[in-house]
């Protein structure tokens, strides 16, 4: 399930898993259309309570990691994984990805539990 190696880096040209590395236009495109809208998010996301600072948070390093990936992908043409963990290979960005979703979830479903009470 390991992208093309080439040492202990990994050259990905599809999303994660490979997925559409055979349409690498379809990759760019979507990661570039995909880091637009979340780059503009991070302006619009209100920061008033300290969950809404928590989302936004999450959403800014969530799509931090996102960026990073697309400019691999645009640059490269594909992303540079390094950091083996179990059946693939990650970046820092994925791992940027990874913890800015659940700062959002945990700042979404926390804010969501203090409406109820």
């Amino acid at each position: 399930m390991h992208p093309e190696k080439y040492g202990e880096v990994v050259r990905n040209s599809g999303f994660a898993g490979e997925r559409f590395k055979n349409r690498p236009e379809i990759v760019r495109a979507v990661s570039a259309v995909l880091t637009v809208f979340g780059i503009s998010m991070i302006f619009f996301l209100p920061d008033d309570t300290a969950m809404e600072k928590l989302r936004k948070a999450g959403w800014t390093l969530l799509t931090a990691g996102g960026l990073s990936n697309t400019l691999d992908r645009l640059v490269r043409h594909y992303v540079v994984d390094y950091i083996p963990r179990g059946r693939y290979v990650y970046n820092l960005g994925d791992f940027a990805i990874g913890a800015g979703t659940a700062g959002f979830v945990a700042g979404t479903v926390l804010d969501r539990n203090e409406e109820v009470s």
